[in-house]
């Protein structure tokens, strides 16, 4: 059974916000979820090399290798898929002829795509919602779960 797939969630709680679950990018809720995360300090991943796997909302999935000498633990894996983001969101504004882009509401309220080394599309950092983990340990690939929604809508 060492093969089984793993799910596991990333869930806060906000009291009454428009999320009310996972953990908010938007800079204004992220330190409270983070600061609300339930079992933060669980193993949920016992592997201590894995690929993350990054593939929402680029235009094309890339891999990053993570390394953690006891496992992972919930807290730790939020802080660097945070991080991540900040990095890819802040590298294609710099890589995009068009830096503002993807700032751009399309009539169906979502936002244009980039044209920087991800293509990001559709949402804003400030727009996603991790809510959960998929890991698959043959493979030591951690997949990833989004909500959005529009802060500007």
């Amino acid at each position: 059974m060492a093969n089984k797939k793993t799910t596991f969630q990333f869930e806060c709680d906000l009291g009454d916000t428009e999320c009310g679950y996972g953990v908010w990018f938007k800079s204004d809720y992220y330190e409270k979820c983070c600061k609300t995360l339930k079992d933060p300090s669980q193993i949920v991943i016992n592997d201590s090399n894995i690929n993350l796997c990054l593939d929402y909302p680029f235009k094309k999935e890339f891999y990053v290798n993570l390394d953690s000498n006891n496992g992972f633990m919930r807290y730790q894996l939020v802080d660097v898929i945070k991080n991540l983001y900040d990095i890819i969101y802040k590298s294609e504004e710099l890589t995009s002829p068009s830096p503002t882009d993807y700032h751009k509401k399309l009539p169906h309220k979502n936002y244009a795509e980039s044209d920087g080394v991800y293509g990001i599309w559709g949402y804003n950092l400030e727009d996603l919602i991790l809510t959960t983990g998929y890991y698959n340990p043959k493979l030591k690939i951690l997949y990833l779960g989004f909500n959005s929604l529009s802060v500007n809508s």
